[in-house]
This record gives C-alpha cells, structure tokens and sequence, in this order.
C-alpha cells in the first residue's frame, strides 16, 4: 500500500491507516460493504469469471456438484442439504425465466460472495 492512498474497496472495508502501526484491524459490519459486494463492477467481473469456470469444469456435470463446488471455494465448506436446494430452486428460476446459464450462475456466485459468511472470519 502506498502511504496516503488506500484503494477505495480497501476503504470500504475499514483498511487500517497505513501510516499507523495496527496488529489487527476493528471489526465493523457497515451496510456499504454489502452494496459493494452487490453493485460494484470488479465483484461483477470476478462473479461472471467465477461462473465461467464453473462451467467449463467438465468434471462438474450438474448443478448440485457446480454448486457444492462454489460453496467450497467460497466458504471452505460443502453446502448444506437446504442450502443446494435454494440454490436449485435459484437456479432453475433465474434460467427458465430466459436468462442464459453463464448469467444465472454469475448471479448465484455473487450472492455467495455478498453473503455474510463470506465477509466475515470466524
């Protein structure tokens, strides 16, 4: 980081001071890190990429391993048995309402991104 200038995502997220010595940073929950996560391009971008992949991955034929397997990259974690089924009924939604595969699942990753257990540690 260069000193004076702190990338604007970073501030969204209360990046410390970078003239300041911190050993950890305060914890905040504030509404605009989850507008961010929701509206902004680069989480756009990354959430369309993400889906990409996912989709090109031919060892994940299906949607409940597509998305057992997002749930894993996002959180560490296998989805849960309600949590496959929302996202099944998400998905099949997004799709039978005419929206292409790749935007459906751009959808569905961004929500995983924007989650709350995606922006916090815990």
């Amino acid at each position: 980081i260069v000193r004076g200038f702190v990338p604007e995502f970073l501030e969204t997220f209360d990046f410390a001071e970078p003239a300041s010595v911190i050993g950890r940073r305060d914890v905040t929950t504030v509404s605009t890190q989850a507008l961010y996560l929701l509206n902004d391009e680069f989480v756009i971008r990354q959430s369309g990429d993400a889906a990409r992949q996912l989709l090109a991955d031919a060892g994940l034929a299906g949607s409940d391993r597509r998305v057992a397997h997002a749930y894993l990259l996002a959180f560490g974690r296998p989805a849960s048995g309600a949590e496959l089924a929302r996202a099944r009924g998400y998905l099949d939604a997004a799709q039978g309402g005419g929206q292409p595969a790749p935007a459906a699942w751009a959808g569905f990753i961004q929500a995983l991104f924007a989650s709350a257990e995606f922006r916090y540690l815990l």
